[in-house]
């Protein structure tokens, strides 16, 4: 039986005016509502606890107890108890408004589930009671001191609009862990919500449920760097509007449904604890008038998994730490193109399946990243900037090994780097066999750039001979001298089916070509190759090449001109003489290796073979002079090359055999055997051949012959097939021809 014990006056006084005040006994400070007892408290009721652990101790059903007015909490420890407790379930939720207003001493809440909770009046309130759980369907309202949520986890899980109360740092810190619900829209109007733990917007409060940052101040949703945020798959909508500030500072934060920044800024990170916020839902950007929408600050980490659109097309509405990182990742549609004020950070694709484009931007089509930029999923996952217009992948850093791909992984399309360039830095283009490293750096200029298009082919391309790829060159660079290495993929090579079966990947060199002609790439450095493979790229690397303004006109040389294609072409070489020099020694030509015999030569310079000069103090022999090579031609003088000579001599003591060109068949060389003297202007005898000794040139040191061909005492050569002269003969020696 519940027992009250009042007195008269005041108490009576009270009882008049619709309020009940209990201030028990040491043994009687409850209100016991029992199995059958009903409690009906009207609009204008108010229950008032007032002593210290006053609880109000239920025994009835739910439905036996109603709340329109007031249950008020005084006490420190004020509590809902008894057989069949209110707030101890969702379905025993105190009905009503609750209101914890000690005026001074420190009030511990009672956790459970709440219709209404009131916090007011100057006694510090604490939420650190039994789980620790709290939720409330309706309205949560703070005033008066401190309000402390150590370790507890407060939920807003109304199936009505709630408003979210303001809780930060000038009122105790803010919430710990927090929690959406159910199908009520959750609305930040003004202020600051800050969670230092958890947040979760759960499934549940999807069908108009969700949260809304709607401040007219600026305002905030936070989770700090000990806590996460999560908006689980299928959640309701968050949305930012008007000033509305949403701040994911948690360690691990995760946009499973649709976030919108409709107006006002989503900031993730704070610029000092690493954080990383993960989209599987959509973040969608939808204000196009520029303002400051996201930020991804420095070391925040934005993992794109899912769909990503930015309206402002100016792309002015996204900042970028220079440590922050943006990763798009499995489930990611589109990359975002930045501006060159804004641009990313650190960006990688991380995808391991499909193909990814850039997004349009509409006049901002461009990619644009400060630090660094990587590709670290699967094979063949390009990064197709071709879909674009006019866009390109562009890198403002030199640090070396700033641009990584884990395989072959390409950039479709144009990578270009504005930076000061170093030498000896391997710069990284559209694949991790693209590069460019400086010997000589740039003297001026804004940036090298590389185009490639693996599923096309260049002006110039020849089925028979030419890896299936366009790769192009520009520049704005000037007086460098680099080293260029060129990636291909395996499906690259005999893409059309049409190579001779004696070409192979070992015989690829670069050829210059713009729309109309081309022409080779010859600085006197050697080849170094890389055959591609199924899982890895095939390369060619030639050091040497440097900028130049001139057309291509058919002249091999170390000179490419900018916004013209790189062809990588086999079957048989062209060996180019580059300076004066023996036939043997490795400088003389623009291979920097020897002729082989089935190679075909031009002479553009004084050549000698079978003697050794102190002018190249070269003393190796000839490595085949029977087969030395497979065609040779002198070719007419020119203003670059006005001393075309070949030199036949033979030392007294020297070993060699008498020289001759092979007749071996070579695909792609007509009449293998040929020696070929093209018109020659100067003087048809500069000396007489039959009485200089290759002791006479020597101290002459003389390398400016212009005699076509020359053949000294006591030495010889041998045109296999055949001799075309229209140039000149001087022969002191022997001169046979055919076999």
């Amino acid at each position: 039986m519940n027992k009250f014990i009042t007195k008269q006056g005041s108490r009576l006084a009270a009882l008049a005016a619709g309020v009940v005040l209990f201030s028990f006994t040491a043994n009687a400070q409850n209100l016991q509502n029992g199995g059958t007892g009903k409690v009906n408290n009207t609009g204008t009721g108010k229950i008032v606890f007032k002593a210290a652990a006053g609880e109000f101790q239920n025994a009835a059903a739910i439905g036996l107890i109603t709340n329109a007015g007031v249950f008020e909490m005084l006490g420190a420890d004020n509590k809902f108890t008894g057989t069949n407790p209110l707030s101890s379930t969702a379905a025993l939720r105190v009905p009503g408004l609750v209101s914890y207003a000690a005026p001074a001493t420190t009030q511990n809440i009672w956790d459970g589930y709440y219709t209404s909770l009131d916090m007011k009046n100057a006694a510090p309130k604490i939420f650190a009671v039994a789980s620790n759980n709290y939720f409330v369907s309706a309205d949560y309202t703070t005033a008066g001191a401190d309000r402390t949520y150590t370790g507890s986890t407060f939920t807003y899980d109304g199936t009505i609009g709630q408003n979210v109360a303001e809780e930060n740092t000038g009122n105790g810190g803010g919430y710990n862990n927090l929690s959406f619900t159910n199908s009520g829209l959750k609305t930040i109007e003004e202020g600051d919500a800050v969670a230092t733990g958890t947040t979760l917007i759960d499934v549940t409060t999807s069908g108009g449920g969700g949260l809304v940052v709607n401040g007219t101040v600026a305002s905030s949703f936070t989770s700090t760097t000990a806590g996460t945020f999560n908006q689980v798959a299928g959640a309701g909508d968050i949305s930012v509007n008007n000033t509305g500030i949403i701040n994911l500072n948690g360690a691990t934060n995760t946009i499973g449904a649709n976030l919108s920044v409709n107006s006002g800024n989503l900031n993730l990170g704070n610029g000092t604890d690493a954080t990383a916020t993960t989209v599987t839902g959509a973040l969608n950007l939808t204000d196009n008038a520029g303002a400051s929408d996201l930020a991804v600050n420095d070391v925040a980490t934005l993992n794109v998994a899912g769909a990503f659109t930015n309206n402002d097309q100016a792309r002015t509405n996204m900042t970028f730490g220079a440590t922050s990182l943006v990763d798009y990742q499995n489930g990611a549609t589109s990359v975002i193109t930045t501006v060159v004020t804004n641009p990313y950070g650190a960006l990688e694709i991380s995808k391991d399946a499909a193909i990814i484009a850039s997004a349009s931007g509409g006049t901002n089509n461009n990619v644009e990243i400060a630090t660094s930029f990587a590709m670290t999923g699967a094979a063949n996952t390009n990064f197709d900037m071709l879909g674009s217009t006019t866009g390109y992948v562009n890198l403002t850093n030199a640090t070396a090994g700033n641009v990584s791909y884990s395989s072959n992984q390409e950039v479709v399309g144009e990578f270009r780097r504005t930076h000061a360039a170093a030498t000896g830095v391997d710069y990284v283009f559209n694949n991790a066999s693209m590069k460019v490293n400086y010997a000589t750096a740039p003297a001026a200029g804004t940036y090298f750039a590389v185009t490639v298009d693996p599923n096309g082919q260049t002006a110039m391309y020849v089925p028979e001979t030419d890896i299936k790829r366009d790769i192009n060159l520009s520049y704005d660079y000037t007086a460098w001298v680099a080293t260029v290495t060129a990636g291909y993929q395996l499906s690259d090579v005999n893409e059309d089916t049409q190579w001779d079966a004696s070409y192979n990947e070992s015989q690829l060199r670069f050829r210059e070509g713009d729309a109309s002609a081309d022409e080779k790439v010859s600085t006197g450095s050697t080849y170094s190759r890389v055959s591609a493979g199924a899982g890895s790229l095939g390369s060619v690397q030639l050091a040497g090449i440097k900028p130049t303004t001139a057309d291509v006109d058919g002249l091999a040389d170390a000179e490419f001109k900018s916004s013209n294609d790189l062809i990588l072409r086999a079957g048989p070489a062209i060996w180019y003489s580059v300076v004066p020099g023996r036939w043997s020694n490795p400088a003389t030509w623009d291979e920097g290796t020897e002729p082989p015999a089935d190679a075909e030569v031009v002479i553009r310079n004084n050549v000698w073979a079978g003697f050794v000069r102190s002018f190249d103090g070269f003393a190796t022999p000839e490595a085949h002079p029977a087969t030395m090579a497979t065609k040779i031609t002198i070719q007419t003088p020119t203003v670059a090359f006005p001393n075309p000579t070949l030199i036949i001599g033979k030392d007294a003591t020297y070993p060699l055999a008498d020289f001759a060109t092979s007749t071996a068949a070579v695909a792609g060389i007509t009449d293998p055997g040929r020696i070929i003297v093209e018109e020659i202007t100067a003087p048809a005898v500069e000396l007489s051949p039959a009485t200089l000794t290759q002791a006479t040139l020597d101290a002459t040191a003389k390398i400016d012959y212009v005699a076509g061909l020359v053949v000294y005492e006591n030495s010889a050569i041998t045109a296999s097939e055949s001799l075309i002269n229209d140039g000149v003969l001087n022969i002191g020696g022997t001169l046979g021809i055919g076999q």
